[in-house]
């Protein structure tokens, strides 16, 4: 892994308020995290970490902070919310003979099998969580994908490489080739074509047997509907009134 250099000096004095005064002169505030030591507050430049943020690659660091040399990797950049500017940079103290934890860049080369068919290439993870020694450290991670076919996929657990242990989940899906809509659409016109005579040959059936009165229901002669029931139950109410009211008449001439 290739290594940058920045320079920096120590902080007089520490707080939001110097804070301000510092980014105001261009310098980024900074804090180095060592492995059971005390932390170190430093400035920079700002152009120092131009090479640094703005850039896919990953590097180890050499920090040279007031004639004091420490070897370290970036570990967060925090930018304000509106210009994004740099307003605070962390970096982590590294040793030789100490394991380190860093997020190494996948890049993927080779025409894939699966994409001359109409497939479409996706790759899922831009970089790898990895822990290994300072020196066993490679810039990226260089993956063939040229022998991928439509739904194949280059995994975590696929990666191999001696000294360095691969810290994301196995299973994990770097690279993978998708079937992409123009391969579905090829098979679609076949089926469709299918449905559609049978939508065809169905409506079809449905006028014929329209034309010829096979298809229509008209009640018999005789038959009763709900509204000719109402119509023959009415004349009996009004018969059976007029019958009471009678009776009642009779009754009452005795």
């Amino acid at each position: 892994m290739k290594t940058i250099e920045v320079k920096g000096q120590k902080r007089v004095a520490l707080g939001r308020k110097y804070a301000i005064k510092e980014r105001k002169s261009e310098f980024v505030p900074c804090v180095m995290y060592g492995a059971g030591q005390q932390n170190l507050h430093f400035t920079a430049k700002e152009n120092e970490f131009r090479h640094l943020v703005y850039t896919p690659k990953v590097y180890t660091i050499k920090l040279q902070v007031d004639e004091q040399h420490y070897d370290a990797i970036l570990q967060e950049v925090q930018f304000h919310p509106v210009n994004d500017k740099i307003i605070h940079v962390d970096f982590k103290q590294v040793f030789e003979d100490k394991k380190v934890i860093i997020d190494v860049p996948v890049k993927l080369h080779g025409f894939p099998v699966g994409v001359k068919e109409g497939g479409k290439l996706s790759q899922l993870k831009r970089k790898l969580k990895v822990r290994a020694f300072i020196k066993d450290l490679p810039e990226a991670f260089d993956i063939d994908v040229e022998h991928l076919k439509i739904g194949h996929t280059v995994k975590v657990s696929d990666m191999k490489l001696d000294m360095v242990d691969f810290l994301d989940m196995k299973n994990a899906v770097i690279a993978s080739v998708k079937i992409t809509r123009n391969i579905v659409e090829e098979v679609a016109p076949g089926a469709e074509g299918a449905a559609t005579a049978t939508t065809a040959t169905a409506v079809a059936g449905t006028a014929t047997g329209t034309a010829t009165g096979t298809t229509t229901a008209t009640p018999a002669t005789g038959t009763v509907t709900p509204a000719q029931t109402d119509k023959t139950q009415k004349p009996d109410d009004k018969d059976k009134g007029k019958g009471k009211g009678k009776d009642k008449g009779k009754k009452g001439k005795k």
